[in-house]
């Protein structure tokens, strides 16, 4: 049915959807901060991040939250740390504890 696709795809339908974006970040340090910025410049306003540190030991976590400070986004970034890796699937199930039913969880890779 093409109206119920269009439906679906309308940019006003889209803009209140609540979305969940999840990170994981193990090590990412190199690219962690272009990935934030990244979804920052997205037109869609209605998310929030959660970036699960999973045991990083490069600089992940301090440089997301030096991002975090910098670019003012407390109300949009979660962090969740954990102090060994448990791997990207553990890291999903715990993001998916932490967020409202009625949102839509976007995985970032």
């Amino acid at each position: 049915n093409k109206s119920a696709i269009t439906n679906i795809d309308s940019p006003a339908l889209n803009q209140q959807l609540p979305m969940t974006l999840f990170i994981y970040a193990h090590n990412a340090v190199q690219d962690i901060e272009a990935c934030l910025a990244s979804i920052h410049a997205q037109e869609h306003q209605n998310y929030h991040i959660i970036v699960v540190n999973d045991g990083s030991r490069d600089g992940t976590l301090e440089r997301v939250k030096e991002y975090i400070t910098t670019h003012g986004t407390h109300d949009r970034v979660k962090i969740i740390s954990h102090k060994r890796p448990q791997g990207e699937l553990f890291a999903l199930y715990t993001t998916l504890n932490t967020i409202h039913d009625n949102e839509i969880v976007v995985l970032i890779n």
